[in-house]
């Protein structure tokens, strides 16, 4: 979808609370959960997608799954945030087995399917697979071989993916560092797929190798709701920033400070 409807849609359910809301729905009529494990004959039986080709003829425990696997699926920074903040106690094991279970390897196999086809991207190659779950992405730029390894865990995503990128060899250590604490951001606190990592770290790449510096906030050249470059340039330090970081760092923060050098924000707008 696209990033910047994704981030409304996303707005609009923290402010309601709508996740909250519905997500207690889930808890009071899924069967699965109502188990001290949910590794029974209730759930051994879960398919998604019969459950989805015929929402109409699910029983209120089944409708109720299915609303689970959707939330984790669609919405997985606010899945992750609500499992680990607000969760009831009693129920922070039973969906994390359920989300083990049922839940990851499912999404896992949906995201593979859709990373394969970005082999066509330029000279991004991406193998893995659902048992490994691993997936790793080689990107040719001039002369210089460029790896990604994203490790997922088995409760993914309401843990954390790991990546690493130090095999990307000719480049410097702060660099892939950078690209790896981007692609971590991307799928731990934004939400975003595999395949939508993959693809902006590639068109990051591109842009640093033609020169262009990341903005320092977000680690990127390239925003990743807007696309834009950093045009925002500090006249002290001469750091460049994404208009959308920099004010979220005024807001955050309380003061019109530059975030680098800490000196009153004086900047100017550059091409």
């Amino acid at each position: 979808s696209d990033p910047a409807n994704r981030q409304a849609i996303v707005s609009y359910i923290r402010r309601t609370q709508g996740l909250e809301h519905v997500l207690g729905w889930v808890l009071r009529y899924a069967t699965a959960l109502s188990q001290k494990n949910v590794k029974t004959d209730t759930t051994t039986a879960f398919d998604v997608d019969a459950l989805a080709r015929h929402p109409e003829a699910c029983t209120l425990s089944e409708l109720s799954e299915l609303v689970l696997f959707r939330t984790t699926e669609v919405f997985p920074s606010l899945m992750k945030n609500w499992w680990e903040m607000d969760c009831p106690k009693p129920y922070v094991h039973r969906i994390k087995e359920f989300v083990i279970e049922h839940v990851s390897p499912k999404i896992l196999e949906r995201q593979m399917t859709r990373i394969l086809i970005i082999a066509a991207h330029g000279e991004l190659e991406v193998k893995g697979g659902v048992m490994s779950r691993q997936v790793e992405a080689l990107y040719t730029q001039d002369d210089f071989k460029l790896s990604v390894s994203i490790r997922l865990p088995k409760a993914f995503p309401l843990l954390g993916a790991e990546v690493d990128c130090s095999k990307s060899y000719g480049v410097v250590e702060s660099r892939w560092k950078r690209w790896s604490l981007m692609i971590k951001m991307m799928l731990n606190n934004q939400g975003r797929t595999l395949r939508d990592a993959l693809v902006f770290w590639a068109q990051n790449v591109d842009q640093e190798f033609e020169g262009v510096e990341p903005c320092p906030i977000c680690y990127s050249v390239l925003h990743v709701k807007s696309h834009k470059l950093p045009t925002l340039q500090c006249t002290t330090c001469s750091n460049r920033f994404h208009s959308d970081c920099l004010m979220q760092w005024f807001r955050s923060s309380g003061n019109s400070v530059c975030v680098m050098c800490q000196q009153p924000w004086n900047g100017t707008r550059v091409q």
